[in-house]
């Protein structure tokens, strides 16, 4: 088994054991030669019950669980905690969350008002990804030491770390706790509602979608949010995320371009939210900066969407679509 820490017995309640470090015991994760080695026959086991290749199994337990990595050379580890337990149920899930509590992470993030866009791709120096001393204002190196986050490569100009989610397991785990914990979902009703928004998408009904999306926000918006424009942003960043897991289809959002673009077999959706302003600002802003002329010759329907949310009301107050 290859070395990767050493577990605090006093970490909070919310970190995974398999993530914690300092002196006092050690943790242990697979290396990708080990599990190649050590793992042959549960593969096979794997495989023959659920009516998959070999080939299959091993890439599943790879995108699911490998990816952790400790320094900008190590190879990439696998999580011990989470690959017996699928071997033992015979089953692909998320087992990370099992570990920890994810709902005070949510509230930490929700009382800190920090971007959840800015979490994937995170850059951070050495020494900012040591201190937690200043979760108050940067929750990355928490998410760091935790395991939410892992070093995906390194800048040498900038002796910066360039951190990603490990794998998909702790993807799906993070951005599930936080649907349910964050945006206070009643948990009867989380796969619920979730269905029903992915089912809108699916389905080529926009307005359907809207409408759902802003009976969520007005559940969700309080008097007590800090910012409430980086709440509305963080609302809209798990709802596509959520989506995204649900649908199995891209969904992006980047600079430069519309602020969520979703795509289906059938159909492209392209969005733009503007905060206190007008939805017509916000199609301007998509024809404007041709945020759909890469689909111009797509021969899917598209949507283009623009909304406002209000600060003052704490709504989703209006959109157009066409």
């Amino acid at each position: 088994m290859h070395r990767i820490g050493k577990p605090n017995l006093e970490r909070p309640s919310f970190i995974p054991k398999f993530a914690c470090q300092n002196n006092n015991e050690q943790a242990y994760g697979i290396s990708e030669t080990e599990f190649r080695r050590d793992f042959t026959d549960s593969v096979e086991d794997f495989a023959r019950n659920r009516k998959l290749s070999n080939d299959v199994v091993w890439k599943l337990f790879k995108d699911y669980y490998d990816g952790y990595h400790f320094s900008a050379e190590s190879e990439g580890i696998y999580n011990p905690f989470s690959v017996l337990l699928a071997f033992d149920a015979n089953e692909i899930g998320t087992y990370w969350n099992q570990t920890g509590t994810p709902d005070y992470l949510a509230g930490l993030l929700k009382r800190h008002v920090f971007p959840l866009t800015e979490i994937d791709g995170a850059r951070r120096t050495k020494n900012q990804l040591a201190d937690i001393s200043i979760m108050r204002r940067d929750i990355i190196p928490l998410l760091y030491q935790a395991g939410y986050l892992t070093i995906g490569s390194y800048d040498d100009e900038t002796r910066q770390f360039i951190l990603r989610f490990p794998n998909i397991e702790v993807k799906e785990g993070f951005w599930s706790s936080l649907w349910e914990n964050y945006l206070n979902i009643k948990p009867y009703r989380s796969t619920f509602d979730l269905h029903r928004f992915a089912d809108d998408i699916r389905k080529g009904q926009p307005e359907d979608f809207m409408l759902r999306l802003q009976s969520l926000i007005a559940d969700t918006s309080s008097e007590t949010e800090p910012d409430k424009e980086i709440h509305f942003q963080n609302i809209m960043a798990i709802i596509f995320k959520m989506i995204g897991m649900m649908v199995r289809t891209e969904i992006h959002s980047a600079r430069g371009r519309a602020d969520m673009i979703a795509e289906t077999p059938g159909f492209v959706y392209i969005f733009e939210f503007k905060t206190d302003s007008t939805p017509s600002e916000a199609i301007k802003q998509i024809h404007s900066k041709g945020y759909a002329e890469p689909y111009a010759a797509d021969p899917r329907q598209k949507f283009i969407i623009g909304a406002n949310f209000s600060t003052v009301s704490r709504a989703l107050t209006d959109w157009i679509i066409e």
